[in-house]
């Protein structure tokens, strides 16, 4: 899901704000998970706040009971950030602020990078996840910047995990 504000926008005087599905800008309706979610953690707030007169997308997963039948067996909805855009310009992790980073995904800083596929399956297969430690994760995403700003992830998805959910 991502969440946005857009003090441009060509709808009214006031700021967008909005919220997306992977493919969709989602209608606010009662009972929208991903809006719930959104509006319970102020998230249109924290973007005005830190970016006033900018364009702001926080970018991440939402997860928990009702969602994807909740693989990792935690108790309500909950999201987090893997991204911060700010006027369309990805902002490096080590630059976020702290009420970005409070809603982080969770960091395996024990990882590291693996330069070959056999390397990211054996680092992730079996791996516990950072949430529930009592259930295996799905993965891991690296991520990385070249000296020009591009940004790049992979994801290894681990074996172990989807043999365990049929997938």
């Amino acid at each position: 899901m991502s969440v946005y504000v857009d003090p441009y926008n060509d709808i009214s005087e006031d700021i967008c704000y909005g919220v997306t599905s992977r493919n969709l800008n989602l209608v606010e309706v009662e009972g929208n998970t991903m809006w719930d979610v959104a509006n319970r953690l102020n998230l249109d707030s924290i973007l005005i706040e830190l970016y006033p007169s900018k364009r702001a997308v926080v970018q991440g997963e939402i997860y928990g009971e009702g969602i994807q039948s909740n693989p990792l067996k935690v108790k309500g909805q909950h999201f987090a950030v893997y991204g911060l855009l700010v006027d369309e310009i990805r902002v490096p992790r080590a630059e976020w602020p702290k009420q970005i980073l409070e809603l982080s995904v969770p960091v395996y800083t024990s990882l590291e990078r693996a330069t070959t596929m056999n390397e990211a399956l054996a680092q992730v297969d079996g791996i516990k996840s950072l949430i529930n430690p009592k259930v295996n994760a799905e993965g891991v995403v690296w991520t990385t910047c070249d000296d020009q700003g591009n940004h790049y992830s992979y994801k290894c998805i681990s074996s172990h995990y989807l043999l365990k959910h049929d997938k």
